[in-house]
């Protein structure tokens, strides 16, 4: 019982069809795109949750979002060039452009994650532009292993894929770590 109500505590925002998330996804390439025309010669971050269900957004979410904002932000402070955020019903959003190389920066990022247990819930997509095309520097090509699942600590696309948990198990997972903080 206390963890459903966990659950209700910080997965309290309204629910999105997937219609609206392949809409935020459409925007969120084509903000990338626009500020790296805007940028030229950077390397951009762009942080999102990872949230599995209808719900993707509550208070103690974007509380935390917040507080890994401002670390982000003092982190990239002598690189960054820009910054911005949004409060979506889809989730959280950030994008960081930096004046850094993309693939040292996704390392960097990599090293990053390993120190907060919030950000098991983040993805930190690093994308640059190459020939006028949005390219993105990947955990495979760094020879990095696939991100953990939030449940079993396997394989999280190899999880997701055969819904090898119930969205019961994983929302409780998610409420765990958030209301664990910024840590």
């Amino acid at each position: 019982m206390w963890l459903i109500m966990s659950e209700q505590a910080v997965l309290n925002g309204p629910a999105i069809t997937l219609m609206e998330m392949l809409a935020a996804r459409d925007q969120r390439v084509a903000r990338q795109k626009e500020l790296l025309k805007t940028y030229p010669q950077t390397s951009l971050i762009s942080v999102t949750l990872r949230i599995p269900g209808p719900v993707k957004t509550g208070t103690q979410i974007h509380g935390v979002f917040k507080q890994l904002l401002a670390d982000l932000l003092t982190q990239f402070k002598t690189t960054l060039v820009f910054h911005e955020a949004q409060q979506l019903a889809t989730g959280d959003l950030a994008f960081l452009v930096v004046k850094q190389p993309p693939r040292q920066l996704k390392q960097q990022l990599l090293r990053y994650e390993q120190q907060h247990r919030f950000c098991l819930l983040c993805d930190f997509d690093v994308v640059y532009l190459a020939a006028g095309q949005l390219q993105q520097v990947s955990r495979r090509e760094l020879g990095i292993a696939p991100r953990h699942c939030l449940v079993c600590g396997g394989d999280a696309k190899v999880c997701s894929r055969t819904r090898k948990h119930g969205i019961k198990a994983v929302q409780q997972a998610v409420a765990t770590i958030v209301q664990g903080g910024f840590s």
